[in-house]
């Protein structure tokens, strides 16, 4: 059926985005895009867009997702990602449309109403698939700043490994820069935090 969102991607689509800007969109689930299946943005903006449960900017629900050269400013989430939303993703980094990777992603003052939330992206149930030779969800030269609110990012699995590499996490006063739960391993390499 259809979702309220700007762009709808469900079961059987796929989409690339291009050099695309979407502001002051709105929706329950997925304020921009609301996605089931492979999303692929390039040089994309997500301005002040609004969810009023999940994914302010983007929410996928089981989708895998490639993000590369986006920003997220000021958008915002009622319950959890503010500016993203990946629930139900299970990773494969032998298949490419099977992964997650956000690559030179700049989060900057995205907000969440959850208290215990995460302003800027929030991982949930992510899983490994079988034989699959990695098990890294990977933020790859980022800049996560000015979230005053939840944490940065939250995510809530025990199968994978978050790495940022090559990030910056600056100014942001909300619960905490990075928290997991579930025995979901972190790394961190080559990379800046401070003043938060």
């Amino acid at each position: 059926g259809a979702v309220d969102t700007g762009l709808s991607l469900l079961s059987g689509s796929s989409a690339t985005v291009d050099h695309v800007v979407f502001t002051g969109n709105s929706g329950t689930t997925g304020g921009a895009i609301y996605t089931e299946e492979f999303l692929s943005l390039h040089a994309g903006s997500f301005v002040n867009n609004s969810a009023t449960l999940y994914g302010g900017a983007i929410a996928s629900n089981g989708a895998n997702l490639y993000l590369a050269d986006v920003t997220f400013d000021g958008n915002s989430a009622g319950q959890n990602g503010g500016a993203i939303d990946a629930t139900n993703v299970v990773i494969d980094d032998d298949n490419p449309e099977e992964d997650v990777k956000i690559l030179r992603g700049t989060f900057n003052a995205n907000s969440v109403t959850n208290p215990n939330g995460a302003a800027a992206v929030s991982l949930y149930g992510i899983s490994v698939a079988p034989g699959s030779s990695d098990e890294d969800m990977d933020f790859d030269n980022c800049f996560f700043y000015g979230h005053t609110s939840g944490a940065s990012v939250v995510y809530r699995s025990n199968d994978i490994e978050v790495d940022f590499n090559f990030c910056t996490i600056n100014g942001n006063t909300g619960l905490a820069a990075i928290a997991s739960a579930y025995d979901g391993n972190l790394e961190i390499n080559d990379s800046i935090i401070w003043g938060n």
